[in-house]
């Protein structure tokens, strides 16, 4: 059950609040939209003074076990388009889709479209085109966040079955995957004993597979050079009186670099990067 509070403007000086109670709990799974209408009681014929538009959007619950919701022989002329809202299961990481084709003579291509908004967060979009020269059964699959509403859109594109009589018809199963992992980046630090990761999959048993590809490495460059000095203006002090000392440390030496530089030999700048961070350095 939801509530709706609504400002209606009287004039310019005054204004009346009023409350919409909307009970969804009736409704079939899909989109739905409805208008509040407001009419003068002495005169109706005139029609609505003002509209007040009410979408909602109730997906189909996921509750069988494994996790997985299917929509059979959806039919779909030249531009048609088919939405289903989806609950995804709290624990989904992923999900995989299958459409099954039938009942058609001539290539017919489909738009593909999902759609996932996230409180705080980009939303997750996922598309595709899949064309079938004749009935088959086509897979894909993309990411997902459990507890958030899945929008899926499949439509025919308007150019596709054109001089054809049939009207294909679509099978669409979609199951539900999940492993939650403990850490989202892995670092391998040589120094430090070996990086435990827990997986976990909350909605059915999976068999993983791990596979380890290093595709990044950090090398730790030690300083060749350390010197501590006491900085030497009054305002580098301590509020005991004691002086503050200020270490100097060479980690790179380019002076190489500088032998062999073409450009002149005065004042220079070089930029180092490591790791998309930079840092500026005057030779």
């Amino acid at each position: 059950m939801t509530l709706f509070s609504f400002a209606l403007l009287v004039n310019y000086k005054l204004s009346s609040i009023f409350s919409v109670i909307v009970n969804p709990t009736n409704l079939a799974d899909g989109l739905h939209y409805y208008e509040v209408y407001s009419i003068d009681c002495k005169a109706p014929w005139r029609g609505p003074l003002f509209r007040i538009p009410v979408t909602i959007t109730k997906p189909v619950a996921v509750t069988n076990r494994p996790p997985q919701v299917s929509f059979s022989k959806m039919l779909f002329q030249s531009g048609h388009v088919e939405r289903k809202y989806i609950e995804v299961p709290h624990g989904a990481s992923w999900v995989e889709g299958t459409m099954n084709t039938s009942s058609f003579d001539t290539t017919r291509r489909f738009f593909v479209d999902a759609v996932q908004i996230c409180p705080l967060h980009r939303p997750l979009t996922w598309r595709s085109v899949m064309t079938f020269s004749s009935p088959a059964a086509k897979s894909f699959a993309f990411k997902v966040v459990g507890g958030q509403t899945l929008e899926l859109v499949i439509a025919q594109f308007w150019s596709s079955g054109i001089g054809s009589q049939e009207t294909p018809s679509v099978d669409l199963k979609v199951m539900f995957h999940g492993v939650k992992v403990n850490q989202e980046e892995i670092v391998l630090d040589g120094s430090e004993a070996p990086v435990r990761i827990n997986a976990e999959a909350l909605l059915a048993s999976k068999r993983l597979a791990p596979l380890a590809i290093l595709n990044k490495i950090r090398i730790p460059y030690r300083p060749t050079d350390a010197k501590i000095s006491a900085l030497t203006t009054d305002r580098d002090k301590l509020p005991s009186g004691k002086q503050i000392l200020a270490l100097t440390l060479t980690v790179l030496d380019f002076a190489y670099f500088l032998r062999r530089s073409y450009r002149s030999r005065g004042e220079a700048s070089w930029r180092l990067f490591e790791n998309h961070v930079e840092g500026y350095l005057e030779a």
